[in-house]
């Protein structure tokens, strides 16, 4: 159905940092350093997922689009 999720945990295992979905179903993670090379979402029953950052990297990067305009759907727990 393609309809946001509030409240979805996001999670940042690299940095230990989570942050919500609001109703729009956007989050905001903010870095000074160290951007994460995945982040993962859950919910309540929906099936864990995990999304892969791309072209960032750990090493000093200072971009805070690794994720930007991406979008991820969790699936409902059968």
């Amino acid at each position: 159905m393609n309809v946001p999720i509030e409240n979805v945990k996001v999670f940042d295992a690299d940095n230990n940092i989570t942050s919500y979905t609001n109703k729009d179903g956007y989050f905001e993670l903010s870095y000074t350093q160290n951007y994460p090379s995945k982040l993962i979402f859950s919910a309540k029953d929906y099936k864990i997922d995990t999304l892969p950052s791309f072209g960032c990297s750990n090493s000093g990067e200072t971009s805070n689009k690794c994720f930007r305009g991406q979008r991820i759907y969790l699936y409902p727990q059968k």
